[in-house]
């Protein structure tokens, strides 16, 4: 039986056991090599020079089109497609992913979904005078909640990761999105976040740094850290910030957790599965892919991680569709916007992260918020359009 290595990206010491455990009985020669998320580039740039390492790879599903842009990716062949299940299987937010920039081939399939939704402790809300119902229906009235909140004992009542850009960014888009913009033209050649509406919803979910604890910045673990000791009302993230919080809350509080939908359309990702050119057991890594795209593995697997599945017929199974949690999270799947999908979207996303985690720290440092926005975006963007101007 031939070795097959499947890197997957994982949060610290998160533990791969469950995924291991789960492929084992139909490819007994897997093996999982982690690699941390933050490392993800690295990690890629590296498959991508050696031509060596990983068989399977698990990727942001934004990272696909650049990946394949490179020509370091196995396309799957329509045949190998029609056995694995064929398009229609999959959710359609989630086939986006799915597809080479410049041409129809399918490079990497969708593998788990992401979206994002608020949590909040429904008693905190409650003490503050707010209808939890319609405390997160749009930016304004989130402003008011959490001013209310505030002026009701809850010194910082907001918390999110700061320091890490790519937790920034996905829940950026939120407000961005509500307020009309957008942060890059359909053909992947123009930064658009400079524009009015764009640049106007980055102030203000910047602006929300007056709710925040002041003075450091929060990773993730931080920041779900604080909400779970009650240190913050509301929080907003991924189906695994759901996952996290609900093991740092003793179970008798689970139901004093609320969930709901963003105050806009949600960010939508996840990951997708290649299989890299330099595999040399194709049919063996195929069936793998094909495992892991089936219906039994992922019910067993998002119930495990908490991540949502991509195929349809799951989605609308129990307990994707009866819990609570993953109710929530579905429905901003099915009403939120994945970034953009160009070939450019990866250069994008790291810039964005970068200067949105630098954005932060001065406006801790004390600079004026919509000055600080304005001044680090529109030296971006300058930055970015040249650089664009070249693909």
């Amino acid at each position: 039986m031939p070795e097959i290595v499947f890197s997957v990206f994982v949060n610290r010491e998160q533990p791969t056991d469950d995924l291991l455990n789960l492929i084992k009985p139909v490819q007994p020669g897997i093996r999982i090599h982690p690699v941390l998320w933050g490392q993800e580039w690295t990690w890629l740039t590296n498959m991508t020079v050696q031509r060596q390492g990983a068989d399977i790879s698990q990727i942001g599903s934004s990272t696909v089109s650049a990946l394949a842009a490179m020509n370091v990716v196995r396309p799957f062949s329509d045949r190998e497609l029609s056995y694995i299940g064929g398009q229609n299987i999959f959710a359609p937010v989630a086939w986006q992913s799915a597809y080479r920039v410049s041409s129809s081939q399918v490079v990497g399939l969708p593998w788990l979904a992401d979206s994002r939704a608020v949590f909040y402790w429904r008693d905190m809300l409650k003490k503050a005078g707010v209808d939890e119902d319609r405390a997160f229906l749009n930016p304004e009235v989130m402003e008011e909640t959490l001013e209310r909140l505030q002026f009701s004992g809850v010194t910082a009542p907001w918390t999110i990761p700061t320091s890490i850009g790519v937790a920034v960014l996905q829940l950026a888009v939120t407000w961005v999105w509500s307020n009309g913009g957008e942060f890059i033209d359909p053909g992947g050649r123009r930064t658009l976040f400079t524009e009015p509406r764009a640049l106007e919803g980055l102030k203000r979910f910047f602006r929300l740094y007056r709710f925040l604890s002041q003075g450091e910045l929060h990773d993730d673990e931080a920041s779900a850290g604080l909400f779970a000791s009650r240190q913050a009302a509301v929080t907003m993230g991924s189906p695994f910030l759901g996952t996290r919080i609900y093991q740092l809350v003793p179970p008798d509080q689970h139901a004093n957790i609320g969930i709901a939908l963003p105050p806009g359309p949600s960010f939508v990702g996840g990951s997708s599965l290649i299989i890299w050119k330099h595999c040399h057991h194709e049919h063996e890594a195929v069936e793998v892919v094909r495992f892991l795209l089936g219906a039994q593995a992922q019910r067993e697997y998002c119930q495990r991680t908490g991540y949502l599945p991509v195929r349809k017929d799951v989605l609308v199974e129990p307990p994707f569709s009866t819990d609570r949690r993953f109710r929530v999270f579905a429905l901003a799947l099915s009403t939120g916007k994945p970034f953009s999908v160009v070939k450019s979207a990866g250069l994008l996303e790291s810039r964005m992260n970068a200067t949105l985690t630098k954005t932060f720290q001065e406006i801790i440092s004390g600079q004026e918020i919509d000055a600080c926005v304005t001044n680090n975006l529109e030296q971006l963007a300058h930055r970015l359009d040249v650089t664009l101007g070249l693909y």
